[in-house]
């Protein structure tokens, strides 16, 4: 027997035109950040400026986790993607840094080889994480409309996240010390 609940996101609220793909805004923000990110490293050191992306990425994160099926774009959606950019242009960078300052020169490649699998192997367990809470909850959700429904879901993934990268901060702030040359 076919589902009443779909995933399709077309399904879930009315679309409204709008000028730029929220994932656009994202992107050029983590690009923008991620060229400053650099200048600001000999001034400020890696510490502060992944704490500062971890918090943002925590507060947009926690932000999104509060959806609804009467959400509107802007700003309740379109902020939340914005600090995303800015969060992550400021941790990664910073971050790479500090794990790459205390690889010898000759190991450079190959440590930073391990360290982009690491990442992608890490983001796609997280993925793969929060995309179950969604469907789980979605599963298990059955109250307020099919919208309401995916919004539910949607939040519950988004909490899950936020307890994620919590606890990244919490990691980073307690563990991880900068190496000198790393900022």
């Amino acid at each position: 027997m076919k589902s009443r609940t779909s995933t399709d996101p077309r399904h879930a609220v009315p679309r409204k035109p709008r000028h730029a793909p929220a994932t656009a805004h994202g992107a050029w923000r983590t690009f923008a950040t991620s060229r400053f990110a650099p200048r600001l490293l000999p001034r400020t050191g890696a510490r502060p400026l992944v704490v500062a992306g971890l918090l943002l990425v925590v507060a947009a994160a926690f932000r999104l986790s509060r959806l609804d099926a009467a959400t509107p774009y802007a700003p309740h959606l379109l902020l939340p993607i914005l600090m995303f950019g800015v969060g992550i242009g400021a941790f990664l960078m910073p971050l790479n840094a500090t794990i790459l300052a205390g690889v010898r020169p000759a190991d450079a490649g190959a440590a930073s080889g391990i360290m982009q699998t690491m990442q992608q192997i890490g983001g796609s367990l997280g993925l793969a994480v929060l995309v179950t809470v969604y469907g789980t909850s979605l599963r298990e959700t059955r109250a307020g409309g099919h919208a309401q429904t995916l919004a539910h879901a949607m939040g519950t993934a988004f909490l899950f996240a936020t307890v994620f990268v919590a606890v990244a901060l919490v990691l980073v702030a307690a563990v991880v010390r900068t190496p000198r040359g790393a900022g």
